[in-house]
């Protein structure tokens, strides 16, 4: 499974290859600008769900008024 950690330099947030884009944008909106982009691949099995959840605990630890974001079906949940 491919997704990608959006960087904003305050934070990690994520979207699918279908909603990079979006997410991007919206986060420009927000007045994120400058935004690093790095592929995520996860494999689908046992050990590639706990990587991702591994990821998602790590990203999350740092902002814990913020928590996981994750753009999906058009807004950030």
């Amino acid at each position: 499974m491919k997704l990608y950690r959006i960087d904003t330099q305050e934070g990690y947030h994520y979207a699918t290859a279908k909603y990079l884009e979006e997410a991007k944008q919206s986060l420009a909106e927000d007045g994120y600008e400058d935004v690093n982009v790095e592929r995520l691949d996860f494999e689908i099995s046992k050990a590639g769900i706990f990587d991702a959840l591994r990821e998602g605990v790590e990203a999350a630890g740092g902002h814990p008024s913020t928590g996981l974001r994750i753009w999906a079906d058009g807004e950030w949940v």
